[in-house]
């Protein structure tokens, strides 16, 4: 492994166990990887790998909104979180709801600009 770095065997194992049922009871995967994709796939009814909320998934939301008020001693709303594939992506996501053309991005950047100096 690059790096000196453990394979993340904990992971590959929940996620193939979520991906593919079968093995939870093969006896191939870990105990406590079998365990939590047990739990993953009972909070996901519809399967893994098809379309969810784009939000994200409720389960994961509901865990970060656990850490944000772990982390911050305030509460936080689930429903108030949106999962994104990185930052990028997420400010793509919030640009395209407030520039529906041209004009307005034009508007937005002079703005932006104005702001930042």
């Amino acid at each position: 492994m690059g790096r000196g770095q453990q394979p993340l065997s904990f992971l590959r194992q929940l996620l193939a166990g979520c991906l593919c049922p079968a093995l939870l009871d093969g006896g191939t995967l870990a105990p406590d990887a079998i365990e939590q994709a047990r739990a993953v796939l009972k909070r996901c009814p519809e399967g893994m790998g098809a379309y969810s909320s784009s939000k994200g998934l409720l389960l994961v939301r509901e865990a970060v909104a656990a850490f944000l008020e772990k982390r911050d001693d305030q509460p936080a709303d689930p429903e108030h979180i949106f999962l994104t594939a990185g930052a990028s992506e997420g400010i793509k996501t919030v640009l395209s709801m407030v520039i529906r053309d041209q004009s307005d991005g034009e508007s937005f950047a002079r703005s932006l600009c104005r702001f930042v100096g």
